[in-house]
């Protein structure tokens, strides 16, 4: 069956690499697991999407994500992970975007100004 969801091989991959090294996986449980994935997602998705439209946006936010998976009713310790996730996330995201020299250029204009400079020093190479 050809249904949208999780690439199988990450996913397959994942369970690997979560799994103690001597435990095996059944192929069927395997199968299985994918399939579960798959569910959670659509759930969550199918739940944010509500909650986004709702709220009249057209675009599910992390926020909708984490409103959904409270109003299924998850465990608060896997609230907890999740928000904790997000805000690790945001913190990286906004400590990313306000480095010191951070000079607000696109990389390829920083490309383009990197070649400008190599070639000013090259010619000052040539000169002196």
């Amino acid at each position: 069956q050809d249904d949208v969801g999780l690439p199988r091989t990450t996913v397959q991959k994942s369970i690997k690499e979560l799994m103690p090294k001597e435990m095996r996986i059944a192929g069927d449980a395997s199968e299985l697991l994918v399939q579960c994935c798959n569910q959670f997602v659509h759930l969550v998705s199918t739940q944010a999407n509500d909650i986004s439209e709702r709220e009249k946006r057209s675009t599910i936010s992390p926020e909708h994500v984490v409103k959904a998976l409270e109003e299924l009713e998850f465990g608060p310790q896997y609230l907890e992970a999740v928000k904790a996730g997000l805000d690790n996330k945001e913190h990286r995201e906004h400590k990313a975007g306000h480095k010191k020299g951070d000079s607000g250029l696109t990389q390829e204009q920083l490309i383009e100004l990197q070649q400008k400079l190599f070639e000013e020093a090259r010619a000052a190479t040539l000169s002196g």
